[in-house]
């Protein structure tokens, strides 16, 4: 089975499917395959800060590819559209997640999931997205300093940025120290 080339998870209602359905049926016809999963009726433990459950991730080569072709508009209306249908009843604990997997770093390749939180704009949507790409692309570039991958890197295959709101910026989460102040708490 293909991997899909954009990936989406959410709780969804019937509405919510319908709507995914036919966004998946108009791009497929472009050859771009999407995968989903409901999350609702599932149950969940307390501890959201950095789980994936609202998330939209795909490829850092289908995104380079899809920009490349001069398509940039359309994957960010593509992503603004799913995003907006996950995010549509959200509690505001839990993040929204875009996820690029294989940004080429050195001699390996790097994951970044970035965790938006709270009700935004539409701008501020599109800063955000805009800022997604630029943080991957700075990644390949080598203009970005990751954090030293700890054990903590494996449980969440990635770098976890947060985004500042205020800053317009993503931060990357040193998770080490996020641990340690959830088990004082």
């Amino acid at each position: 089975m293909k991997v899909p080339d954009i990936y989406i998870s959410g709780f969804f209602t019937d509405d919510d499917i319908n709507e995914i359905s036919a966004i998946e049926a108009e791009i497929n016809k472009r050859g771009i395959t999407l995968g989903k999963r409901n999350l609702t009726g599932s149950m969940f433990h307390s501890a959201l800060d950095f789980a994936d459950l609202e998330i939209l991730a795909l490829s850092y080569e289908f995104a380079v590819a899809i920009i490349h072709s001069g398509c940039y508009d359309f994957l960010k209306s593509l992503i603004l559209k799913l995003w907006n249908i996950s995010q549509k009843d959200n509690l505001e604990k839990i993040p929204f997640t875009i996820e690029i997997d294989g940004i080429p770093y050195y001699k390996s390749s790097e994951n970044i999931k970035c965790k938006v939180y709270g009700k935004l704009s539409k701008k501020q949507k599109d800063a955000i997205i805009d800022n997604t790409f630029n943080l991957a692309k700075q990644v390949e570039n080598h203009q970005h300093e990751l954090l030293a991958r700890t054990p903590y890197y494996n449980a969440f295959n990635a770098h976890v940025f947060k985004y500042d709101s205020e800053t317009d910026t993503f931060t990357e989460i040193d998770l080490n120290e996020e641990v340690r102040k959830k088990t004082i708490e």
